[in-house]
């Protein structure tokens, strides 16, 4: 999976939220997806848990955020209070040590 990130097989892919009041895009959830070149695209419910076996999902996290907040400025020219979701593993939070 380390490669496959290195190798730009991933993409973050974003599921706007409608506010049903104004009928108005107000945020986005922020999801992964990985394009593999033999196997197609690979179900996340199948690569995350392998990620944070592994212990790569830290790796991952850091990647999804940082297109995350650049996709965001973009839309924040359009949309000012936009905001963005991200899931964060709860393998993350555990103390390391």
């Amino acid at each position: 999976m380390r490669c496959a990130l290195d190798k730009n097989q991933f993409e973050v892919v974003y599921q706007l939220i409608l506010n049903l009041i104004s009928g108005r895009i107000d945020h986005a959830e922020t999801l992964i997806r990985w394009h593999h070149p033999a196997r197609g695209v690979i179900d996340p419910a199948e690569f995350i848990p392998l990620s944070e076996e592994t212990g790569i999902i830290q790796e991952f996290s850091d990647w999804v955020f940082l297109q995350a907040a650049r996709q965001v400025r973009k839309w924040r020219t359009f949309i000012l209070d936009f905001r963005m979701g991200l899931n964060i593993s709860p393998v993350q939070f555990k103390k390391k040590g």
